[in-house]
């Protein structure tokens, strides 16, 4: 899927030693899920959008405690932190913008707040 959809998510993760590829996979396609699959499906109305990613980021929540998924990318997520003891808290924040991509926000805007004096992509 990397392949076709963003072939410079499969080169970088290629040049990863193969003991992490696993981890960032899973990662690679939970942001791909929520981004591209929930939160900018332009043919659902902005509500519904946000509520299916909450929904997705309470399963996810949920999910490490079951120590499984029945939804496989984060099922994917699940078994990565299992086996390498990590943490999937650190997910939170980008989850919640996430959501904010329901409401229109995208990645320049946010920049564009978050960089002092603001942001300008216009030549000078």
């Amino acid at each position: 899927m990397a392949r076709t959809h963003d072939p410079s998510i499969q080169a970088l993760i290629q040049l990863m030693p193969p003991t992490l590829r696993p981890a960032r996979w899973a990662l690679w396609a939970a942001a791909s899920v929520l981004d591209d699959d929930l939160a900018d499906q332009q043919d659902v109305a902005p509500a519904e959008r946000a509520a299916r990613v909450r929904a997705w980021t309470a399963a996810l929540h949920r999910d490490p405690a079951a120590g499984t998924s029945t939804a496989p990318v984060r099922h994917a997520l699940v078994d990565t932190a299992l086996r390498r003891h990590g943490d999937l808290s650190g997910l939170h924040g980008a989850m919640a913008n996430t959501r904010d991509d329901t409401r229109g926000r995208h990645f320049l805007d946010d920049l564009t707040d978050r960089v002092p004096g603001g942001l300008s992509l216009r030549r000078t």
